[in-house]
């Protein structure tokens, strides 16, 4: 998952690290939280998963224009043929995984975007916020693992994405498949 082939990075190494470079204080952010929790030995599955969505919600509010987010949310409500996206003035934080789920190579593996992203932001709340109401609806602590394999693919789709790598290895047989009515 998220492999590059030597070869594409060979033939555009020059672009990518000069994206790398242009975008590095503009990412800063991004790479210090993620890289801080990534591989590292020791972190609870909890904190992990708070960075990474910390890590994605500040990606999109610094990266991702609210028009653009407006236009992906209206294509994905009016898919869903559930009820029809009423807009948004900013986006939430519901709205900017949605958006960020939605748009990387990963949202096949997830039945129900709209619910698993409830079920993240609630779990997010109760593991941030200690919201007893929030409790039950949050992910156990397999879910959360499960859940922190997505988000790193995606938080390294994103930075590949950033330094101009768009040829990778998207093969989701490794990657866990979500079904939001079993959760």
């Amino acid at each position: 998952m998220n492999k590059v082939v030597f070869d594409v990075f060979k033939d555009n190494s020059q672009k990518i690290i000069s994206n790398w470079f242009k975008k590095q204080s503009n990412l800063e952010l991004v790479i210090k939280n993620f890289f801080s929790v990534y591989g590292q030995k020791g972190v609870l599955v909890e904190n992990r998963f708070l960075t990474y969505v910390s890590v994605l919600e500040n990606y999109h509010r610094n990266n991702i224009s609210i028009e653009e987010t407006k236009k992906v949310l209206e294509d994905y409500f009016d898919n869903l043929k559930l009820k029809k996206y009423d807009g948004i003035e900013s986006p939430n934080f519901q709205h900017r995984l949605i958006y960020i789920i939605h748009t990387s190579f990963i949202n096949s593996n997830i039945d129900n975007i709209k619910k698993y992203t409830e079920i993240l932001r609630d779990t997010r709340d109760f593991h941030t916020h200690l919201l007893d109401s929030k409790d039950k609806l949050s992910l156990t602590w397999q879910n959360i693992s499960k859940a922190n394999v997505l988000l790193e693919n995606i938080i390294r789709e994103i930075l590949l994405k950033e330094i101009g790598i768009i040829n990778f290895d998207k093969d989701l047989s490794d990657l866990p498949k979500i079904q939001t009515d079993k959760l």
